[in-house]
């Protein structure tokens, strides 16, 4: 038995998923081990083969469901904080040696930012700042499953704070906004030394980590200029392998398919990768693809199943699509389609019982 949609609750129209490196996830296991809960265990309940493991990559749609079978089977409400906990620089591979190659703190995150993607696909990572402040900000990438979504996030902020406290030498001293429904009795992080814990508008599913921009301009204990030009070479290139041959006009389809509030735009999704837009632009020109027309197609995609499924009205489903009213939605349909959407309904309805 494979792991399902239904399962992991990841609404995902195409067998494959984003891909999350699958030693985080070896980790976990190794967590759980440590608390009486067997791999074989959480892998059975999770509905995937054991040599699934041997992969470099898990779908996201595998790591749901190995997120799910753990909580399910562990009492440990905080498995994702204990998980950030236990991690170094060396589980993060050539980007851990990248970031204590750093000349500066604020160096060390915005590398972290411009290779996110290579650590994780649940959250995206900016770096910015305000007045005298360095902000570091994580956001889901798409709407995932809550218990995913906490895993990931708790892990972030051990696992940065792990990161950054050895960097500097000691706890960086700064203030960290988490979402309301985190801060419940018992959570686990006061110990964040020398962090004050805030809490965001209920809406926010961000993470912020606001430090003083003196803590970041300081130099690093590690740096090293040399190593740090060979580690962001090969960065490049698994970045670039992860977004070539196709995968990248793939990679847009899913993110569109799983975004079921909202159509994402292209600067949103070129964010996400750290490219400017003209650069995903041309990226996606190379592979014989551009984001407008898998925009138009995937919208058309979503406009079908809605249709079939017959639980919207046409308006309801045009206002969903992002259209300003039905008579837009109509017509784009009818130029894709060849008939109209009210007729299209009619005709893929099953037939009723005799």
């Amino acid at each position: 038995m494979k792991a399902s949609d239904t399962q992991t609750g990841i609404r995902s129209q195409s067998t494959a998923d984003l891909l999350v490196p699958t030693r985080y996830y070896l980790r976990l296991l190794d967590q759980l081990e440590s608390r009486n809960t067997t791999r074989t265990q959480v892998l059975r309940r999770a509905g995937i083969p054991g040599e699934r493991l041997q992969s470099e990559w898990l779908s996201l749609r595998e790591a749901a469901a190995l997120v799910e079978a753990s909580q399910a089977l562990c009492a440990e409400p905080h498995l994702g904080f204990a998980l950030g906990r236990s991690l170094r620089p060396s589980d993060h591979q050539v980007i851990g040696y990248a970031l204590l190659s750093s000349a500066t703190l604020a160096d060390a995150m915005r590398l972290a930012a411009r290779y996110w993607r290579l650590l994780t696909a649940v959250y995206s990572m900016s770096v910015g700042s305000e007045g005298e402040h360095l902000i570091l900000r994580w956001k889901p990438v798409a709407q995932l499953p809550a218990t995913l979504e906490r895993l990931h996030g708790e892990a972030i902020i051990a696992g940065v704070h792990q990161e950054m406290s050895l960097l500097m030498g000691r706890p960086p001293a700064g203030t960290l906004w988490l979402p309301a429904e985190w801060l419940s009795p018992g959570h686990p992080y006061a110990q964040l030394h020398s962090t004050r814990i805030q809490s965001l508008d209920p809406a926010d599913s961000s993470l912020i980590w606001t430090l003083p921009a003196t803590v970041g301009d300081q130099p690093l204990r590690l740096s090293d200029p040399n190593g740090l030009s060979r580690a962001r070479r090969r960065c490049e290139q698994l970045l670039a392998q992860l977004t070539s041959a196709g995968s990248l006009s793939h990679w847009i389809r899913l993110m569109i398919r799983q975004a079921d509030d909202h159509l994402p735009k292209q600067g949103e999704l070129a964010a996400l990768l750290n490219l400017s837009t003209r650069s995903l632009h041309r990226k996606l020109h190379q592979e014989g693809a551009s984001f407008r027309q898998i925009a138009l197609e995937e919208r058309i995609a979503r406009a079908r199943a809605l249709l079939i499924q017959n639980q919207l009205s046409l308006t309801e489903i045009a206002l969903n699509l992002g259209y300003g009213d039905v008579a837009n939605f109509s017509r784009a349909f009818r130029q894709h389609c060849g008939i109209s959407p009210a007729r299209y309904r009619r005709q893929e309805q099953p037939l009723p019982r005799v």
